[in-house]
Parts: C-alpha cells; structure tokens; sequence
C-alpha cells in the first residue's frame, strides 16, 4: 500500500513539473510571438504600411497588450482628424445623431442631444455650437437645417440664421418618437408613440398626410413608429414599427402602397433606405438586412446576417449596390 501510494505521489509531482513547464513553454512562446509581432509593427509604422501595422497589433495575445502596444497603436489611426464636442448642451436627452457636410464642403456638421456641432472641413478646427432649440431629432442632408422637438412641438430650425421656419404641434399625451427631413428639405415625417405618422410640407407647414396604424391595446408600444425614411423626391414615406410593421405611403395622394411584416427588428431598431428611384427599399432588422418591391411587397434580395445588430444602411448612388453596417463593423 505504501509503494503505492509513494507511486501516486511520485506520479503527481511529475505530472505538476511537466504541467509547469508545459506552461512556462506556451507563455515564453506567447512572449516571444508578442515580441515578434510589436517589432514588425513598428517596422510597418517606419514603412507607413498603416494596415500592416494594425494586423500585427490585432494578433498580438490581449493579455499581454502593454504600454508599446497603445502606443503603436495610437500612431496607426489613419483617419484625418479627430473632432471633439464643447461640453456645452452636452445632455443627450433623446439619443439621435446625425452628420453632414455643408453644401460647399467648407463645414462638417455632428447633430446630437441638444445640439450641433461645426467644423471647418479644411482644417478640422471646431467653429461653433449650436443649441437652445431642444431636443435634436433630425439633421438636413447639408447640415443647414434640423428638426428638434420639445414636449408638444417640433421645430425646423434654419442654422445659418437661427430662425425657426416651420412649428408643427402635437398632443402632449402623443410622444413623438421618430422623425425625419426629406433629402430636398421640403417635407418633414414624424411618428408617435401612438402609432400616428404625419407629413408636412416644410415651407408652408401645410399637412400632406396624417394616417394611424391599427394599434394594439395589449402592447400599445408595439405599434408606435421610430424608424422613418423618405424617398430621395420626398414623394414616398416609409414607417418601421417597434413590432415591426414596414408601411410605405405616397405622400402626395395619401395612399398606402406597401405593408409588411419585417421579423427581428430588435425592439424597433431596424434602418431603412429607399432605392434613388423609390421602388425599392431597403430594411436592417435583427443582424440581417433585405431589400423589398415597394409595389408589391416581394423580397427582391436577403443580405448576409453580421454578427452585430445592422446600424445602418445605404443605396449606392448608381443603384447597383447597397451597403450596411453594424455594430460588428462589418461592411
């Protein structure tokens, strides 16, 4: 029994050596591949071979990523410029953001919170901050105009300015929960919590349209409207629904052109895009995307699922292609 038990203990501590050095040996190899690695993104950073140096860096173990490592990496970022936000209006009391280039591509406009930030575009050297008229819900195409909402109003603001060129009133039991500006500017969407979405035209603030869904008063929230998108002519309309009811409407005649049920939408947080023709649209609901008939409400095209949520979605201007990205960077 005791040479047993002298055999096992033997056995033990021989099994825990080879363990140890077994361990000593992957983590010299993990240093020495890190090693490896570093220098040969530093060498790459010497060569500007910018993707190079951030492949290295991404192989490199997370556990062993030290100071050289942010380091390389810091240096690698091969983006212009980096444009930071004044603290000023910096409440983000309703999450929507928004950027764009003015016209003549002399400022960069980031909508967010309470406010909108600019930049000159040349030299990337902040301008000037815009706030004071709300919550920001929308941003123009140019950066010139944005929607904004306080309770039981929505405002189109000119920025240039500072006017207010168009008030559109809501009932304050009626939260508004989406928004958005035509590619034109002439004509603005919302929807609300209950399910309603309006139209107006921007100049005159006249209604075009004004339409409810069938709500749901089991789960009223199922059917309230947070995701709206015009066509590039601002004669269509698309509205998502939280549950996820896609509807397409023509605003100048106010008839429904297309319903249907798009599956996975995430809680309302589906995108959508029209074709530049408008007789397509395209929807990012759960990790997946598809493109739809508008006429007929056919699934025309099922793009890949990402590993992420789609957070954004877009026809290319020779309606060839369409691109989306989500939270898992992927494109």
């Amino acid at each position: 029994d005791l040479a047993v038990m002298l055999s096992m203990v033997a056995g033990l501590v021989v099994s825990s050596l080879l363990y140890l050095r077994s361990e000593r040996q992957r983590t010299e190899a993990l240093r020495m591949e890190y090693t490896a690695n570093i220098a040969a993104a530093g060498l790459a950073l010497k060569l500007v071979d910018i993707s190079t140096v951030q492949n290295r860096l991404m192989r490199c173990d997370p556990g062993m990523r030290g100071f050289e490592w942010w380091v390389l990496w810091g240096r690698s970022d091969s983006s212009l410029a980096t444009l930071y936000t004044d603290s000023l209006f910096s409440d983000v009391t309703y999450p929507r953001s928004g950027m764009a280039f003015s016209d003549d591509r002399r400022r960069i406009y980031w909508g967010f919170g309470n406010a909108v930030h600019a930049w000159d575009a040349s030299t990337y050297a902040p301008i000037q901050v815009y706030g004071g008229f709300g919550s920001l819900v929308a941003i123009s195409r140019d950066g010139s105009q944005v929607l904004a909402s306080t309770p039981g109003l929505l405002s189109l603001v000119d920025l240039t300015s500072g006017t207010v060129r168009a008030k559109l009133e809501f009932p304050e039991d009626d939260r508004l929960t989406g928004a958005a500006l035509s590619p034109s500017g002439g004509r603005i969407a919302a929807g609300t919590f209950h399910s309603r979405l309006r139209v107006w035209d921007s100049v005159s603030a006249r209604n075009l349209l004004d339409v409810k869904l069938i709500s749901n008063p089991a789960d009223p929230m199922s059917t309230s409207l947070p995701v709206i998108a015009f066509q590039q002519t601002g004669l269509r309309v698309a509205a998502l629904s939280f549950a996820g009811t896609l509807s397409v409407w023509d605003t100048g005649t106010g008839r429904l052109l297309m319903r249907s049920e798009i599956p996975e939408t995430g809680g309302g947080l589906g995108r959508l895009d029209f074709s530049p023709d408008g007789n397509r649209i395209a929807v990012g609901s759960g990790p997946g995307a598809r493109v739809l008939d508008v006429s007929s409400g056919k699934v025309l095209l099922n793009l890949p699922a990402h590993a992420g949520m789609v957070a954004a979605l877009k026809f290319s201007p020779d309606r060839k292609s369409t691109r989306l990205n989500s939270s898992h960077l992927g494109i």
